[in-house]
């Protein structure tokens, strides 16, 4: 399936993804910012990266309430919102970098490229999942949640995923710079 952002020409890419790529990081900075209180030594070391991966009910609620507890917890749920933002940028930053990346190499493997495009289309897929962790998580944040709900689970399920294939685009993006230096020797 071909990709949107195949249609792009290089000179576009080149303005696009230096953009994409700005504001990504100027988001990271800011949610980063937002978020430093909520690492709590020993109860919450990673902050709201805990929340994701905690995996039941019992964790969750250990993490808000330890949140709640040092009035972070409206902290938290800002993070949560801005994090929809960021989901559209940084996918579509990754996204437009594998697509980039493909165009590294015109002449190398299309089994590489065909797999750059779908890389492509799965950061996406990444947001997608990222938006369902933070769906399952907002009960956490803003009310009580039956422990018979599997909410936290499926948030740490989809964390997996979504973190997966930001990492395989990252990799793509670098292999592929790799390659191309590689080759040009």
């Amino acid at each position: 399936m071909r990709h949107p952002f195949q249609s792009f020409s290089t000179g576009t890419s080149s303005v696009l993804l230096p953009v994409l790529v700005g504001a990504t990081l100027f988001l990271m900075w800011k949610l980063s910012k937002i978020g430093k209180p909520l690492n709590i030594q020993d109860v919450v070391p990673n902050g709201i990266i805990s929340l994701e991966f905690a995996g039941s009910s019992a964790n969750a609620k250990a993490i808000v309430k330890a949140w709640r507890a040092k009035n972070f917890l409206e902290q938290a749920q800002k993070l949560q919102w801005i994090d929809f933002l960021f989901m559209a940028v940084y996918s579509t930053a990754l996204s437009l970098g594998c697509i980039w990346a493909t165009k590294l190499l015109p002449n190398f493997d299309a089994d590489w490229i065909g797999t750059g495009v779908v890389i492509g289309w799965g950061q996406w897929v990444a947001a997608l999942l990222d938006a369902s962790e933070n769906l399952t998580l907002f009960p956490f944040l803003y009310g009580e949640v039956k422990d018979s709900l599997p909410l936290a689970q499926v948030a740490a399920i989809c964390a997996v995923f979504k973190f997966s294939l930001i990492f395989t685009g990252l990799l793509y993006v670098l292999a592929s710079i790799v390659i191309k230096l590689i080759l040009s020797i």
